[in-house]
């Protein structure tokens, strides 16, 4: 049966992200493969094809609702690649940067970052701390630290010009630790559900974005 995903196309026109044929095709596929190799790998837990789409793709797709990628990204801790993925899928031409240290799940990118013909994708596997990096323009992760810490571990990596993504509860209050390491919150989304149309789960979901403070 071939999948369709009529929420996430809709999710994202209304957000002004645009999905031709051609990445809705890499998205069908992309979860195909994530539903197959889930069951040996267990890449992403019990999920069918409904959960999958508002659970993990719409979801990433918040983060560009939030900023639009640019330049270059850079994703942490992206398991079986998100948020970072779903992002390069939607934003082709920007090249892409993904680090994660379990070997399965980087092995599961790398045949999905493969059949989906995606260029310009670079998998490390890798801890953060472990890898070699320069500077990108979108720097982001769903899930690799705290989002007070994972403002601070990202600061190194992000340009001049640059933004780091924070996807997080409400609950979290991030302004006075990106103060500290000369960041100011530029966007933010109190709840996706409110503000683009998404699901958030059982938690409400926030984004902020933060750039490099002004001198």
């Amino acid at each position: 049966m071939k999948l369709t995903f009529n929420s996430l196309k809709s999710f994202a026109d209304a957000q002004g992200i645009e999905l031709d044929e051609s990445a809705m095709e890499r998205f069908e596929l992309y979860a195909d493969l994530l539903l197959k190799f889930n069951a040996s790998m267990n890449l992403i837990g019990p999920m069918n094809f409904e959960e999958l789409e508002r659970l993990m793709l719409i979801d990433s797709l918040t983060a560009a609702a939030a900023h639009k990628p640019f330049h270059s990204i850079l994703d942490v801790g992206t398991g079986a690649g998100f948020p970072g993925i779903p992002l390069k899928i939607a934003f082709p031409d920007i090249p892409i940067t993904l680090v994660e240290p379990r070997k399965k799940r980087v092995q599961f990118m790398k045949i999905a970052v493969n059949r989906m013909k995606l260029e310009d994708v670079t998998i490390h596997e890798s801890r953060l701390e472990d890898v070699e990096l320069g500077q990108f323009g979108y720097v982001i992760s769903k899930g690799f630290r705290a989002p007070d810490t994972w403002v601070q571990v990202a600061r190194p990596y992000v340009r001049d010009d640059g933004v780091i993504v924070a996807m997080h509860a409400a609950s979290a209050t991030l302004d006075d630790v990106a103060k500290e390491v000369g960041l100011e919150r530029v966007h933010h989304t109190k709840s996706v559900s409110c503000d683009f149309g998404a699901h958030e789960g059982d938690v409400i979901r926030s984004v902020s974005v933060f750039a490099v403070a002004a001198d």
